[in-house]
């Protein structure tokens, strides 16, 4: 898999809840390229939702945010592809529904969203936040990758090396 990258891919409980959105992504997701590494079906606690969400405590939608990825099903995937952080935020389309329907009809937010906090899907914006944000919801254990893929970096200020 030379050449490829790795994104964190959540469907979110809004959209879990509706099996025509959940193949709707997942159509989206295969017809644009992507490989799927691993796909996990998790109901996270208000814990883990508050730790997945971390960086955003202090902003005034966390309390919002973090109830509303602890209220059902979410569908976590590893995605695989050239540009995969890129392409797949590209899929999402903007984070706000109505500017997503707007500038970009077509996306999963466009079609799928509800509200800006329930707007379908997650995807992280770096490959060392979509790894810390995987190792947060327990998609990443070291007995489920073979070591293939070395990632080094900064992330929160500190050096970083994972190997998956």
């Amino acid at each position: 898999m030379k050449g490829l990258e790795l994104t964190l891919a959540i469907i979110k409980p809004n959209a879990t809840k509706l099996p025509h959105a959940v193949q709707g992504i997942r159509n989206r997701i295969i017809s644009s390229g992507f490989y799927v590494v691993r796909t996990k079906d998790v109901h996270l606690s208000m814990n883990e939702a508050q730790q997945f969400y971390i960086e955003h405590k202090q902003k005034f939608f966390y309390d919002r945010l973090t109830s509303f990825l602890s209220s059902g099903n979410i569908h976590v995937h590893i995605l695989a592809g050239t540009n995969a952080i890129q392409m797949w935020r590209q899929l999402l389309g903007p984070t706000k529904v109505y500017q997503a329907k707007v500038e970009n009809p077509t996306s999963i937010r466009a079609l799928y969203g509800v509200t800006d906090t329930r707007n379908a899907a997650h995807g992280s914006d770096s490959l060392l936040e979509s790894i810390d944000s995987a190792a947060k919801i327990g998609i990443v254990c070291p007995h489920i990758f073979q070591a293939t893929i070395i990632v080094q970096g900064t992330y929160n200020g500190k050096y970083t090396r994972v190997i998956i």
